[in-house]
């Protein structure tokens, strides 16, 4: 569901979040931790976390995550050569789906 709400850049509560990535943690649930990274650096632009959850995905070798991250982490910090990459690594796979719903818009602006 946390994939699902940052590839729609839904607004997730911030409450929502800090439990479910203390619990991901606490559990040591990696994609789901990554998840959450995902949606924290979307929706307070947090091109750090965004990173977390890049390590994440390539420890782990989610491919189809990793870009989609890779992709937003161009979005946050402005680097579109990064976005640009990962979209079309995401064609590469398969992913033409994300790519053709790529939102450049993010989430809320940051508190």
């Amino acid at each position: 569901r946390f994939c699902l709400a940052c590839d729609r850049r839904e607004e997730l509560p911030d409450a929502l979040l800090e439990q479910a990535l203390g619990k991901a943690m606490r559990v040591r649930v990696p994609l789901l931790e990554a998840q959450v990274r995902r949606a924290i650096a979307l929706g307070r632009r947090d091109a750090p976390q965004m990173h977390k959850a890049i390590e994440i995905w390539e420890l782990v070798g989610a491919p189809t995550h990793l870009h989609r991250g890779r992709a937003e982490h161009g979005l946050l910090v402005g680097d579109s050569a990064e976005t640009d990459a990962a979209l079309a690594a995401l064609k590469k796979i398969g992913d033409g789906n994300y790519v053709d719903r790529f939102s450049t818009s993010l989430a809320r602006e940051p508190s």
